[in-house]
Parts: structure tokens; C-alpha cells; sequence
């Protein structure tokens, strides 16, 4: 769901450890004062690594 230019909801696929596919949940919030980011994991639907162990490479 994309929704204007002030926020963002997708679900964002990446590389994990071993260049295994893996995704999480990717919100971007942009309000007056910057930009708000939340990751999120997606447990069961998430083949791949956890985005707590990849967010240093996220990041």
C-alpha cells in the first residue's frame, strides 16, 4: 500500500545471511520534523532471516 508522499507501507525484500531471500515489514512515516522508520518482522511468512539479526546491514 502506497499512500501519498508522507507515508509508506510495503512489505521490503532484501538479502539475508548466506545472500538467503528474506523480507520484513517497512514503514515510513514523514512528518514536519523528518521521517519516522519501523521495521517489523513477519514471523511465519518471512523465509529467510530476521530483520533484528540484518538490521545493522539494513540500516
Amino acid at each position: 500500500m502506497h499512500a501519498g508522499n508522507h507515508y509508506y507501507d510495503e512489505i521490503f525484500h532484501y538479502k539475508g545471511e548466506w545472500d538467503m531471500p528474506s523480507c520484513c515489514g517497512l514503514r515510513i512515516i514523514v512528518g514536519d520534523k523528518g521521517a519516522t522508520v519501523i521495521v517489523n518482522e513477519l514471523y511465519q511468512d518471512n523465509p529467510g532471516s530476521s530483520v533484528a539479526s540484518s538490521g545493522r546491514s539494513l540500516a
